[in-house]
């Protein structure tokens, strides 16, 4: 066989086994070329290179240890939640009571009327213990007007029922109506109340109905108190004469709905 037979031979095998040479169509419509990604990966790792960005590369490994990668989970690390936020809570109560006074051996009879008012710090919830200023104005058979601040501790016991411990000092202003020997004189007060009392999570404030037993000492003299009742939050008696004269007026639910101009939808 000549050698020129030969060459042609040998290009027809090697045009037969490269099937991208033998396609005689013209480019446009050849077929594209597709690569093994996985092929190509493992070349460039071979070959040192690595063909992501490093921006790509950033990501990438952000993303696996989001999805909770070994090789970023330090299992020595303690993971705590992030401190809450200590909140102001405030609450306004009225109180009535009875009691008795004893002074210069003689005891008599005591009833009250008084408003007490505190603004609470702490952890939001039922659970965490509050404390902050108190304030307390107080009038006593009608013959005396007092007022006391100091500060207020709320110890939590079952969620919803707090003990409240609170230590005042004021001054009591005394009409000769209230006695002989109850002049006017500086006061200290101490009052334990508990009852329900619930964190309010969507306001302010909060809540509260009590039982109280208060002392009342008077720092010059001799006078000395002991009152027990129950107080009952300001807002009762504050909202709800406001809602049935609202009711009245409207003639309708105070609950019921209304539109962005403030009219009452219509059924």
């Amino acid at each position: 066989m000549k050698f020129s037979s030969k060459l042609a031979l040998l290009a027809a095998l090697f045009v037969w086994a490269n099937p991208v040479l033998a396609d005689t169509r013209a480019p446009e419509e050849q077929d594209p070329i597709t690569l093994d990604a996985e092929a190509l990966q493992d070349a460039s790792d071979a070959d040192g290179h690595d063909a992501a960005d490093p921006a790509e590369r950033s990501q990438a490994a952000d993303l696996h240890a989001e999805a909770g990668g070994d090789e970023s989970r330090d299992l020595f690390k303690l993971e705590l939640d992030p401190p809450k936020k200590r909140t102001l809570q405030w609450s306004g109560r009225i109180g009535g009571g009875f009691g008795a006074r004893r002074v210069e051996g003689e005891r008599k009879f005591v009833g009250e009327l008084h408003f007490r008012a505190d603004f609470l710090w702490g952890l939001p919830g039922d659970r965490a213990v509050r404390y902050g200023p108190a304030i307390e104005v107080r009038s006593a058979n009608f013959s005396t007007i007092e007022g006391a601040f100091g500060g207020q501790l709320l110890i939590p016991t079952h969620p919803g029922w707090p003990l409240q411990l609170s230590a005042l000092f004021g001054y009591a202003a005394r009409f000769r109506a209230f006695g002989e020997h109850s002049d006017h004189a500086p006061i200290f007060v101490g009052t334990a109340a508990f009852g329900y009392r619930s964190y309010n999570f969507h306001s302010r404030y909060g809540y509260a109905i009590n039982l109280f037993a208060s002392t009342r000492t008077d720092l010059i003299g001799r006078g000395f108190e002991v009152t027990g009742g129950i107080e009952l939050d300001l807002a009762f008696p504050a909202l709800i004469p406001v809602r049935m004269m609202k009711m009245a007026r409207n003639k309708r639910d105070p609950d019921e709905p209304e539109d962005e101009e403030g009219d009452y939808y219509e059924d």
